[in-house]
């Protein structure tokens, strides 16, 4: 697991300029990702790779984390699935 995080941290320190541009970057994986993975194994499956991700690059923890939250129920929304849509209705 070690070698995937160095590797994903050392390709992206190469074409991100600002710890914003890997976030907006991430926030588009993360709801694209929403559609079709539900919420929980969503963080499940990321967070180990991409929590030291932002350590390297000193992104706010906590407010990374809102905003994730925040961005994993946007992709929930959305269609072509629309979970949580569903489940209102």
């Amino acid at each position: 697991m070690g070698g995937v995080v160095r590797g994903v941290i050392a390709a992206s320190s190469g074409v991100m300029t600002s710890p914003w541009m890997l976030f907006i970057g991430m926030a588009i994986v993360y709801v694209l990702l929403g559609m079709f993975i539900d919420g929980l194994s969503l963080m499940f499956v990321t967070l180990p790779v991409v929590i030291p991700l932002m350590h390297a690059v000193d992104f706010n923890p906590y407010l990374f984390g809102v905003l994730l939250v925040l961005f994993i129920e946007l992709g929930q929304i959305t269609p072509p699935v629309g979970i949580v849509l569903y489940i209102i209705s």
